[in-house]
Formats: structure tokens, sequence, C-alpha cells
């Protein structure tokens, strides 16, 4: 499933599945399994680009795209 959400919370899980060299600061896509809260339908991250937001708990499994 391709569904981008903006990200709070433990997201360090997140940014250690980045390739080495790889800039996380404009943001950035990986394949994870991860247990938090979501939010409604809102406007959410920079500019409200987003309509929902995922506060991250726990990551289970992290991994670089591509995904299974």
């Amino acid at each position: 499933m391709d569904v981008s959400w903006a990200a709070t919370g433990n997201a360090t899980a997140l940014r250690a599945a980045l390739p080495p060299g790889v800039d996380p600061a404009p943001g950035f896509r990986v394949c994870a399994t991860v247990i938090g809260r979501l939010s409604p339908i809102g406007r959410y991250g920079h500019l409200g680009l987003f309509s929902r937001e995922i506060e991250i708990t726990q990551v289970i499994e992290a991994h670089p795209e591509p995904c299974d």
C-alpha cells in the first residue's frame, strides 16, 4: 500500500533505515511497520500537505524502498 502521512514521535528507527548519504531533511520514504496513533482527517505537516498524521510510538520494522 502506498500511503504518505506526516509522522511525529519516535522516527529515529525510520531515519536509520535510510541508505547512507541520503538527506532526510526534505522528507523521506521508507517501508515500515509501526505502532502509533492516527490523527483524524485534517491538514498536517509542512503547509498542511498531508491529510493524516501518525504519532509513532514503536517501530517494528523499517527498510528502504522498494516495499514488498
